[in-house]
């Protein structure tokens, strides 16, 4: 139904219609992995958190031509230059096929991203707790208590099918290691950002593992990247006042949750939005959501 109705949106001229009208306005799109098209496997994907890499060139190809692709860098420091809409592009977690499959087609239209990473994952301690978890199993427990939630997330991993799930997915979920991302962080139109330590939902935490996972995260990737992390994209796109005080403590210049919509002069910098891009995102909802349409119908994520 969705499907249908983007269509209907996109060939009508609505689309193209919002995004004049919204040309002053930046839209941020979130991305996670990239997979090569004859690898994918929707039922390793419960969370509808891929996109192949030929709807993935075909997005990119469409945001190249019809879109100004800017830094986060660029939003907080530039003046408008050019009368084409801003999108800012993103990449939660850091899965290594945002370096194999992602970034070659990023290279090839010239385009800029930043990726968040889960520190924890990226240096091979532990993977995704929620890798392997169904979708309502995993929103089902982001308000737990936090001792609570640990030890589910204990239970769960060492419980025999789930263990297995774990190891299926493996190939499909790979983090990259420091080497790719210190590569990746040498190329002027990629940033790193963080995506704290170990994805925990932020709400949930004591203040002192608060702490950890928004400051220890950026010392730990500057440390191994030799460059200052000035981002933080907040794991499940959950974030509080005591969050935003301890990342404006930390030294960080935004953060960006997953509430839906567009960002502009008078955004708040460490809560700017963010549309998520799934599995199911085709060029017509994709078009949706960057000129304001899928907003306005409050549908949520594409994926959904």
């Amino acid at each position: 139904m969705k499907r249908y109705f983007a269509c209907a949106l996109q060939n009508s001229g609505i689309n193209a219609g919002l995004r004049y009208l919204n040309r002053s306005r930046t839209k941020i799109l979130l991305y996670h992995a990239i997979v090569k098209e004859e690898q994918f496997n929707p039922s390793l994907d419960p969370a509808d958190q891929c996109l192949t890499d030929e709807e993935f060139e075909r997005q990119m190809e469409f945001i190249s031509q019809n879109f100004e692709v800017i830094s986060l860098d660029d939003f907080f420091n530039s003046s408008r230059r050019t009368n084409r809409p801003y999108i800012i592009i993103t990449f939660d977690d850091g899965f290594m096929n945002n370096y194999t499959v992602a970034y070659p087609i990023l290279k090839k239209y010239n385009i800029k991203a930043s990726i968040f990473l889960t520190a924890s994952f990226i240096s091979g301690q532990e993977t995704l707790w929620f890798l392997g978890l169904e979708s309502e199993l995993k929103k089902s427990m982001r308000n737990l208590p936090f001792e609570e939630f640990k030890e589910r997330v204990i239970s769960l991993k060492k419980n025999a099918p789930t263990r297995n799930l774990y190891r299926d997915k493996q190939d499909f979920f790979q983090p990259m290691d420091w080497n790719h991302v210190r590569e990746l962080s040498m190329d002027p139109r990629i940033t790193i950002g963080s995506h704290c330590i170990t994805h925990y939902p932020l709400n949930i935490l004591p203040e002192k593992e608060l702490r950890e996972e928004i400051c220890v995260s950026k010392t730990n990737i500057e440390a191994n990247l030799g460059k200052k992390v000035d981002y933080i994209s907040y794991p499940h796109g959950i974030v509080t006042e005591d969050v935003t005080r301890i990342v404006k403590e930390a030294g960080y210049k935004g953060g960006i949750t997953t509430a839906h919509g567009f960002n502009g002069s008078s955004s708040d910098p460490y809560r700017l939005k963010r549309n998520e891009i799934g599995n199911r995102g085709n060029l017509d909802i994709l078009s949706s959501v960057i000129s304001g349409s899928w907003d306005m119908f409050r549908w949520g994520a594409p994926n959904y």
